[in-house]
């Protein structure tokens, strides 16, 4: 039997979770079960295991704003050049507004290619929280989590606040920079030989106390998904697609990893190509400034700032804090950053397998004004 925490959709008791098991097998595991690796797939652009992936149902067409290229200068393509030729990188992508000021593809990357956002799109997922608060669905991101999802009781993630679970103090067990509890698990969720409920317990039994430690765990964004979920009744994937991501129109549609139970994977499932991540985070950046309600707004204020520790506020990096002006990063492994700021309208976006921040980030604040 495989649990699913939808509790305003599916109440089952936790003592549904004895029993499970999950394989302690290494990353390499599913190598004959898929074309090619998670690092191939991000290369070629195409979706790893189509059998565990969803299409989205969000607005398909020209695009809002349509991107116009305006190309900065023959200075500013010279250095955007030299940091998409790091050693890894596959795509780079600045603009300013409604203006493509540089776009460069490498491999078999291209403007087409689904981009694994990987642990972009934890922030995608703190976007859902605030619109479910804002909308009353939530009361308070002091409540824990297990008010609305009853069947979290007994885990660290159901004791945590919801605010403990956005800026990474679920109370889970330790975890290293993948938020992986240990290698390969997000494979396993792929390929059909675990559940995200599975990796929830595995990761919610034992820990420390919630609130103490930053953790970055992966299981603590799938809890606030969990929450999300029951607090609205409806399923994440088309959470996202009518109330978050619904004021994009969208080049091509994303779509969203989900396990063998149709359960989307919040901490690291969409799929987008580069122009469309720069839309997603153009709407992050409208929501903090207060284009989409001031409750949104005070939100993100507070979740897009250095108020804890590591640096790392609502499921997001803030990479620059300067009195008023905060530049903040999407980050998923590997290399995929889209940076966006809340004094101009400026906006980067890259892919990568592999790449470091050696030379993106001073490149990214110069862009920036920061």
């Amino acid at each position: 039997m495989h649990f699913r925490f939808r509790v305003a959709l599916v109440p089952l008791a936790l003592s549904l979770f004895a029993g499970l098991t999950h394989s302690q097998t290494g990353i390499d595991q599913y190598k004959d079960q898929r074309a090619g690796s998670l690092e191939d797939a991000q290369v070629t652009g195409k979706l790893v295991n189509p059998k565990t992936t969803q299409t989205l149902a969000v607005k398909v067409g020209a695009g809002i704003p349509q991107f116009i290229d305006a190309k900065d200068g023959q200075e500013i393509t010279s250095n955007a050049n030299n940091v998409l030729n790091d050693s890894g990188r596959l795509a780079l992508i600045l603009v300013d507004g409604n203006k493509v000021v540089f776009e460069g593809y490498k491999s078999t990357a291209n403007k087409d290619s689904l981009i694994m956002g990987l642990s972009m799109s934890k922030s995608v997922a703190a976007s859902a929280v605030g619109i479910a608060l804002c909308d009353g669905k939530i009361a308070s991101l002091n409540d824990q989590a297990t008010k609305y999802v009853p069947t979290l009781d007994g885990l660290s993630y159901g004791q945590a606040t919801i605010e403990n679970l956005l800026v990474m103090r679920g109370g889970g067990k330790s975890t290293g920079s993948t938020g992986e509890l240990r290698p390969g698990m997000m494979r396993e969720m792929m390929f059909q030989k675990a559940t995200l409920a599975d990796q929830v317990k595995e990761g919610g039994t034992g820990g420390d106390k919630p609130g103490v430690r930053f953790n970055y765990d992966n299981a603590s964004t799938q809890s606030l998904m969990f929450t999300v979920e029951a607090a609205t009744a409806s399923t994440y994937q088309d959470y996202l697609a009518k109330k978050v991501l619904e004021p994009i129109e969208f080049e091509k549609a994303p779509a969203i990893f989900v396990d063998k139970t149709g359960v989307a994977m919040a901490a690291g499932g969409i799929n987008a190509t580069l122009r469309d991540w720069v839309r997603i985070g153009n709407l992050l950046r409208e929501q903090w400034t207060g284009k989409h309600g001031q409750c949104l707004a005070d939100y993100l204020k507070r979740g897009y700032s250095k108020s804890f520790d590591e640096d790392y506020g609502y499921q997001i990096r803030v990479q620059s804090q300067q009195g008023d002006k905060v530049v903040v990063r999407m980050a998923g492994f590997g290399g995929q950053y889209v940076y966006f700021n809340n004094y101009n309208n400026k906006i980067v976006a890259t892919a990568a397998n592999g790449a470091n921040r050696k030379n993106l980030d001073p490149f990214v604040l110069s862009w920036m004004g920061n």
